[in-house]
């Protein structure tokens, strides 16, 4: 190599890698300013969209409380007048508000429609939470796509730089202040509709989220976390009595997701390292969502390359209140292909895009995921995934809510539709069970040695 070759080279790594640099690096103070300013203090555009359909964000949901339990949250705009439907007859009017993966729901299906409802923006989070993600935007790096550091509570890139950081806003977004239990079933669905329930019981002790946390508190844990999280297999009678347990670290470039599942039928705990990426160790799904599909993306970003493709106008599943109710019971909501549409509301809302391409040499089920992440709560809300050949394979979708007593976003239930087979899976139908609850839960709880007590049937 000549000198003006080596000189040539060096240049362009240092280019390099000033570009990597700024890429992982924490914003400037004036970039930070504008949280809460010209942006909501979670990093979306305050100001609505230029025809009003987008409203300005004024704070969030009005402050209310939960009904006494064992009620669901009442519904804010149950006497909202339907905007219109997109149908397989009209979809191509409105195809530019829409994902691939919505437009193929509504070219196959002649059953499923979507209708629009008009937009609210009802997010909201705690004032610690607010305070945490201003000092995560101007102290928060990554470290490549997974070494998340000098972050705790808030959302860890609320002006994101690229794709990772923002998938990592949804990964580790504000839900629970400190441990929580779900009970809810997961609804497998043939081409027919007909489907069989698997019931679990959901522990969440957070971390990273808990108002408690500092980033330093955080860092100091061996490893920093995000959060543990124990299923119970309740039924079917064959599953039964199975636990699995992980323990999320935040920065995934240091340190593994940690797993052990317990097998009644073997009465023993073994590790389990594959629970994770496109596996389907914990996901009781019969193949229809991978382990890294569990709220609608979880885990370790190794296996793709992100990148940011900026803000779009989505209609997307919001303020989805309809489906979480007691009086509504699962085969209600379950008929064949898709969701009963009756019960589903769509809103146009701005997303950010994120596209995730497999990385050469890696082995996946899909070669390429398509997010869509709602930008007042940073939860994906529809994600479009690919098959090994590029052909749209399946689409998920998040049915957001404001849960506006805790107050966050989240989902009142997740589904996954197979495009080629007809089938498909929902999650979190609680409704015969009630809303998850606050409970206190101590670290020993979420040990290893704990799981065969948990699966004694």
């Amino acid at each position: 190599m000549t000198r003006m070759n080596r000189y040539l080279a060096l240049g362009s790594a240092a280019v390099l890698m000033a570009i990597a640099v700024a890429a992982s690096a924490k914003v400037s103070r004036s970039k930070a300013d504008a949280l809460g300013k010209s942006l909501t203090p979670v990093g979306a555009k305050k100001a609505g969209s230029k025809n009003g359909v987008i409203p300005a964000w004024h704070g969030g949901h009005p402050k209310a409380s939960r009904p006494p339990e064992p009620h669901f949250l009442n519904n804010p705009y149950k006497n909202d007048k339907k905007r219109f439907t997109i149908t397989h007859g009209n979809y191509k009017k409105y195809a530019k508000h829409l994902t691939p993966g919505e437009i193929a729901l509504l070219k196959q299906y002649k059953g499923f429609r979507m209708n629009v409802y008009p937009t609210h923006r009802p997010a909201s989070y705690p004032k610690q939470v607010y305070k945490w993600t201003r000092y995560n935007a101007l102290h928060a790096t990554l470290k490549g796509q997974n070494g998340v550091r000098h972050a705790a509570i808030g959302f860890p890139y609320p002006i994101p730089g690229n794709g990772a950081q923002a998938m990592w806003n949804h990964s580790l977004g504000w839900h629970y202040p400190h441990s929580v239990l779900e009970h809810y079933d997961k609804a497998i669905v043939s081409q027919s509709g007909s489907f069989y329930r698997v019931g679990l019981n959901i522990r969440l002790k957070f971390v990273y989220n808990n108002l408690k946390s500092t980033p330093k508190k955080v860092a100091q844990m061996n490893p920093p976390m995000y959060v543990y999280f124990l299923q119970h297999v309740n039924s079917p009678a064959r599953l039964a009595g199975q636990v699995l347990l992980v323990w999320e670290p935040i920065n995934q470039k240091a340190h593994k997701r940690s797993a052990w599942i317990y097998n009644p039928g073997q009465r023993r705990v073994r590790r389990a390292p594959n629970v994770a990426f496109d596996n389907t160790t914990g996901t009781h799904s019969d193949g229809l969502q991978t382990d890294d599909q569990f709220n609608m993306w979880n885990g370790s970003l190794e296996q793709y390359n992100w990148k940011l493709l900026g803000r779009k106008k989505i209609y997307i599943p919001y303020d989805s209140y309809k489906l979480e109710q007691h009086d509504v019971k699962p085969h209600q909501l379950i008929q064949a292909h898709h969701l009963n549409p009756k019960y589903l509301r769509y809103e146009l809302h701005r997303v950010w895009v994120v596209k995730a391409t497999l990385k050469s040499g890696i082995r996946d089920i899909y070669s390429k995921r398509v997010f869509y992440l709602d930008e007042d709560s940073w939860q994906a809300a529809v994600v479009d995934c690919y098959d090994k050949r590029g052909n749209l394979w399946r689409v998920q979708q998040g049915y957001l809510k404001d849960y506006y007593d805790i107050p966050e976003t989240g989902y009142a239930l997740t589904s996954i539709n197979d495009l080629s087979s007809g089938r498909y899976i929902v999650s979190n139908l609680d409704n015969e069970h009630g809303p998850a609850r606050p409970e206190k839960y101590s670290k020993s709880k979420f040990a290893p040695s704990s799981l065969r007590r948990m699966g004694v049937r």
